[in-house]
């Protein structure tokens, strides 16, 4: 388990990969447009003319179509890994028809299939029910690939054998925003999604925080028949002494306003993160405060973040 007490802002772990994607891919370009405008020279340089704003303005139109171009990849990904997935998203429209076509030819002798095409919505209602073997394994290949592929966009890509693409680019977030990246995946319920995996549901939150704190790790272990074991009951309890300190400096939160401007992202608190707001015995706070908390709370906010990963 790492635990980490620290300034925080949750945001959209999509929209942070997209738009990070996205900077990374324009990074090129944004970094020859300043140092056009800064240092160019020459009767024709009129872009070192141009103000800043009007230069932020041209970046931002430079990366917007970038992360358009990713994020519909990112989505995708991330409804598979979720298991929020229907079995017509790995099927083309001609594959729908296909299924469609030979499902009402067998149901009616007489079919017609030069009549007016089914709409999507149709096709969304009637094929998950009659689909057959050939395309279900084939459905069933490429989700379990997206869901690998949503890990590789994280933390790890065992094709490539090296970091995912949000944690191998954790140094540059650093080092161009002023912010540390965390990433944790959370277990949400028993699978009971359309493709039917024996997997539980996951999602992964994400959030940008103040640098410098390192987590605490702790470590347990289990025995060899608990490992094995499908009802293992292991458990480990800590008490970790906190101390608090004075609250950053305005200055120093400014980090959070640049880092969310320039990715375009907002505040974000996944369902799975809301609940009963940690406090002192001092400060006494009933569920409907804990509740409006997270809607009129403004960010960052001290948070403790706690990551649990099995067997080590």
């Amino acid at each position: 388990m790492d635990i980490i007490l620290t300034y925080a802002v949750p945001v959209n772990v999509v929209d942070l990969g997209a738009s990070l994607k996205a900077y990374v891919d324009t990074l090129p370009t944004v970094n020859t447009l300043r140092l056009c405008n800064c240092f160019g020279k020459g009767p024709n340089a009129f872009i070192t003319k141009m103000p800043v704003e009007l230069v932020k303005a041209v970046e931002t139109h430079v990366v917007k179509p970038a992360r358009a171009k990713v994020a519909t990849d990112w989505e995708r990904d991330f409804r598979c890994f979720q298991q929020e997935c229907s079995m017509t998203d790995y099927l083309s429209r001609e594959e729908r028809l296909e299924i469609y076509y030979d499902y009402m030819t067998e149901l009616s002798w007489n079919f017609d299939d030069d009549i007016e095409e089914p709409s999507d919505a149709k096709l969304e209602r009637v094929v998950p029910q009659t689909i057959g073997g050939g395309y279900i394994d084939s459905c069933h290949e490429t989700h379990y690939e997206r869901r690998g592929e949503w890990a590789a966009r994280i933390e790890f890509s065992p094709t490539h054998g090296r970091r995912g693409f949000l944690v191998g680019h954790e140094a540059l977030v650093a080092k161009h925003f002023g912010v540390d990246l965390w990433i944790s995946h959370v277990r949400l319920r028993p699978n009971n999604g359309e493709m039917g995996d024996d997997d539980p549901t996951e999602t992964t939150v994400a959030y940008l925080t103040m640098p410098g704190n390192k987590p605490r790790s702790q470590h347990w272990t289990t025995a060899e028949s608990e490992e094995d074991s499908l009802t293992c009951g292991c458990e480990s309890g800590y008490g970790i002494p906190l101390l608090t300190g004075d609250a950053p400096l305005k200055e120093s939160l400014r980090r959070f306003a640049c880092a969310m401007q320039t990715l375009d992202l907002e505040v974000f608190i996944h369902p799975s993160q809301k609940g009963q707001i940690l406090a002192p015995p001092t400060r006494v706070i009933d569920g409907s405060q804990a509740k409006d908390a997270y809607a009129t709370t403004s960010w960052p906010q001290l948070t403790l973040l706690t990551r649990t990963k099995p067997h080590g």
